[in-house]
């Protein structure tokens, strides 16, 4: 592959990647679901889960697509890991819109309260910052940077494999507990 259709390819998947933080922080993409009667211009808080989503799938995304660039295959670039933890964060946002969704109402207030901005909406509920949201973050945050380094190590080694960066099983469940914590606890808010 050349070199110059690696750059151009890369610089379309990172103006992807820009109009998506700027559809997410324009629109619902990742905000809270519920009723709604903010004040004008105002936006519904952000989803912690749907946030989770949408950064593992772009992660595996733009990985994807710069080892096929550099590297002119994409059959076998995807690993298990990267399937689970798109998996994980999937069934973490659908488990938390479930939660949103069966919640009873509360009289004479809205499900979902006006953004405070993206780090306190995603950290906090109505009781203020939340340990288990902060796992969560702390988690999803750390193996994204684990992700990438991996990611470029694969992608500046020509003796490294053709495939998306694999996470040991351990890391995987850890992940998957803290969904899980972040989703029980989630009732209770």
């Amino acid at each position: 592959m050349q070199a110059y259709t690696f750059w151009i390819m890369g610089g379309l998947a990172f103006l992807a990647l820009v109009s998506a933080v700027a559809l997410a922080r324009r629109s619902n993409l990742i905000r809270d679901t519920g009723t709604f009667n903010g004040p004008e211009g105002a936006h519904r808080t952000y989803s912690l889960s749907r946030a989770q989503m949408l950064l593992w799938t772009f992660n595996v995304l733009l990985a994807f697509l710069l080892i096929w660039l550099k590297r002119g295959q994409f059959n076998q670039v995807l690993s298990d890991g990267s399937l689970a933890l798109l998996g994980i964060s999937t069934g973490t946002a659908f488990g938390g819109s479930m939660i949103d969704k069966n919640q009873p109402p509360v009289e004479g207030q809205d499900k979902v309260g006006p953004s405070k901005g993206f780090w306190r909406d995603i950290l906090s509920d109505a009781n203020g910052i939340n340990l288990h949201r902060f796992q969560l973050v702390l988690w999803t945050v750390a193996l994204s940077v684990v992700f990438w380094t991996m990611t470029l190590k694969i992608l500046s080694s020509p003796q490294a494999a053709v495939a998306l960066p694999d996470f040991d099983s351990k890391l995987l469940i850890l992940m998957g507990i803290s969904g899980g914590a972040y989703l029980g606890l989630k009732i209770h808010e």
